[in-house]
């Protein structure tokens, strides 16, 4: 679950972009000189990736990991994959998390009017119950 910050970060900066092509494969050059290729498996707010099926390039060798974790502060770019149109990719994923965002909302409304009714007919109850003691 993503933090309120993190929902910001997605919204407001190039975040956006880096979380809409999850799933794909790229790859991400760190500021060590070093190189990771693979398929990204998650994006956070503060630009952590998760990879599988990486190769991590070093000025002297290469290895593999079926998985990997790349820290937000040790990325110095993303490559976006050519076939990836950034500006709908952005649009796209802000206007899914908006429409989630309001998915939710509208769940939440829907749970806070069940408990109210709920409440209100126990209210009732209760009145019908001390007029029929009287």
């Amino acid at each position: 679950m993503e933090s309120a910050r993190e929902r910001f970060y997605f919204a407001n900066t190039m975040l956006c972009l880096l979380k809409a092509i999850e799933g794909q494969s790229t790859t991400v050059e760190l500021r060590d000189e070093k190189e990771v290729s693979g398929k990204i498996i998650k994006v956070d707010g503060y630009m952590n990736i998760t990879m599988a099926n990486v190769t991590l390039k070093t000025r002297e060798c290469s290895r593999s990991f079926e998985r990997f974790f790349v820290n937000g502060r040790t990325v110095r770019y993303v490559h976006i994959p050519d076939e990836v149109d950034m500006r709908a990719a952005m649009e796209g994923y802000l206007q899914r998390s908006n429409q989630s965002a309001a998915a939710e909302r509208v769940k939440q409304d829907i749970k806070d009017a069940a408990w109210h009714k709920m409440a209100m007919k126990e209210k009732q109850r209760e009145h019908r119950m001390k007029k029929e003691n009287k």
